[in-house]
């Protein structure tokens, strides 16, 4: 009788060939974007957030690969943990390993592709001979302070470098516009804009003309948020910090402060976007990184100009050129100094 003693690396589990799949994410997938900053609190709810670092937004993948035979099952087992074996817990999208197994992820349209991202974890669920597997990877090894002029997470060939008469561009355009001044003509100001707020983004399709200039009074190009809400926001406000209870005697509202009803963690979804649409606000939100304020109007209620800071970001691959996304953005405290409606040039 011969005796078999499993001694084995159980850092790889896998045995024998592995065959050379190419695995794409299925619909349903996500690209999350979650920001880091420290912030400084002033009197009356006023608050500027400081960034962390230069690699302060921490980029989750989560992927979905459903109804894996047993044989292509065993060729990801082994492609991830052969990663953590040899390749420092890494993998790299669209780049083949020793076995010739890669994970393809969709880029062109809307990413560029992404090397180094670690494995976070990742689960095997067996249902009817057949595999469902669900893998979280994280990256945070960007950073949009040295990709200013293009994007640390986007493909950007899309995005117009400058603007010219004559020229065609449809909405959700990207421009880069270094002629951006924030100061009118007339103005004696030193003329000083941060290099990331020289983006425009195109409301509406149009040949450029002398009339349309994006520094005009109405051109179709804005700095602004612009893009349309769904109309599914919740908004609360929280007041319960103000109130306190005395021993063994009744509560007191004590109001320390002004702008106590600042719009905090609010969600605000996008259902349905194109591809284009889509980059576009991806775009847009990491060119203002959970620090620079950007304006946004809340429909109806809120009828004021409000600002905000975006903290994170999810984008769902719902079909082909159809995504959801969700912001989430609290409101700042303009300062009186804050002359320019939207110039907000706290770094060089």
């Amino acid at each position: 009788m011969t005796t078999t003693i499993a001694t084995y690396n159980r850092d790889d589990n896998v045995e024998g060939d592995v065959q050379p799949y190419s695995f794409v994410p299925e619909y349903g997938s996500t690209v999350s974007y979650e920001s880091r900053a420290d912030v400084i609190a002033f009197g009356d709810s006023h608050y500027k957030k400081i960034t962390k670092n230069l690699n302060r937004t921490e980029r989750s993948f989560k992927f979905k690969f459903s109804n894996k035979t047993e044989e292509e099952a065993k060729s990801i087992l082994s492609f991830l943990e052969r990663a953590a074996l040899y390749e420092d817990n890494k993998i790299s999208f669209n780049t083949l390993n020793a076995d010739g197994v890669e994970l393809s992820f969709p880029t062109g349209d809307i990413y560029k592709n992404v090397y180094n991202v670690f494995i976070s974890d990742y689960d095997f669920k067996l249902h009817n001979g057949l595999f469902d597997v669900d893998l979280n990877l994280k990256d945070d090894t960007h950073s949009s302070f040295f990709d200013w002029r293009t994007s640390s997470y986007l493909n950007t060939e899309h995005v117009k470098e400058n603007w010219s008469i004559g020229t065609t561009y449809e909405k959700f355009d990207v421009l880069y516009y270094p002629e951006y001044d924030p100061l009118p003509a007339d103005s004696n100001a030193i003329r000083h804009s941060d290099r990331t707020e020289k983006f425009y983004y195109c409301e509406s399709g149009h040949v450029a003309t002398s009339e349309n200039d994006p520094n005009k009074e109405g051109s179709p190009w804005t700095r602004r948020f612009f893009y349309d809400l769904d109309d599914n926001i919740s908004i609360s406000t929280k007041q319960s910090e103000h109130i306190h209870r005395f021993n063994n005697s009744f509560s007191s509202y004590n109001k320390t402060n002004y702008n106590n009803n600042l719009l905090k963690n609010l969600s605000i979804s996008f259902k349905n976007r194109s591809n284009e649409e889509a980059r576009s606000i991806i775009h847009f939100i990491e060119k203002h990184e959970n620090w620079r304020p950007f304006q946004l109007e809340i429909p109806q209620l809120y009828t004021k100009d409000k600002f905000f800071v975006c903290s994170s970001l999810d984008h769902k691959f719902i079909y082909k050129n159809c995504n959801d996304l969700e912001i989430t953005i609290s409101e700042v405290v303009r300062f009186k100094t804050d002359t320019l409606l939207d110039n907000f040039s706290y770094a060089n």
